[in-house]
């Protein structure tokens, strides 16, 4: 691997994961058994976040623009009806552009990340088609799982790979 592809490649390893429920803890967890890193976790909850940073050993930030500051692929793994505002929040507050934000909402579409895509970010959502009643489930359950994606362009190579990464089944759903 050329030295510039061997940068892109560990620059676009750094995580940062936004919203710390169950989903986002489980594929933090998964991510970093595949090799990726997680740098920072933010949720508005203290509690949540301090459980999943150490789970996922990572430190936790203060806002959502510090992990987008920090990371170069950015999962939002809000509640379904905070994925639109967070967006606005990190767009308005962090420099998003070159950066990947995927949300994890099989509910919604890529309109969510309208704010980060108009300040020139790849976005897409990735979404486990189960549902999960605990963290080791998720954690057993999401390899081998079926995933939606909707993305386009770099970002659909991205999640992609993701999704293969996490062990699981990529299908490809349009907006």
């Amino acid at each position: 691997m050329p030295t510039t592809d061997k940068r892109e490649h560990a620059r676009n390893n750094l995580f940062a994961i936004i919203g710390t429920g169950m989903v986002g803890t489980a594929i933090g967890i998964l991510l970093k058994r595949a090799g990726y890193r997680i740098v920072a976790v933010y949720d508005h909850s203290p509690g949540a976040c301090k459980k999943a940073a150490q789970y996922l050993r990572t430190k936790t930030v203060a806002d959502p623009a510090e992990a987008v500051r920090l990371a170069q692929c950015i999962l939002l793994t809000t509640t379904d009806d905070a994925i639109a505002s967070t967006c606005q929040t990190i767009s308005r507050t962090a420099n998003v552009k070159g950066k990947f934000i995927y949300h994890m909402s099989g509910a919604g579409g890529l309109d969510l990340l309208d704010a980060a895509a108009q300040k020139g970010a790849y976005v897409g959502s990735i979404h486990p088609l189960q549902s999960f009643s605990s963290l080791e489930s998720a954690v057993a359950n999401i390899p081998k799982s079926y995933f939606g994606i909707t993305a386009t362009g770099k970002a659909r190579s991205q999640a992609k790979k993701i999704v293969s990464d996490l062990k699981g089944v990529p299908l490809f759903i349009s907006n």
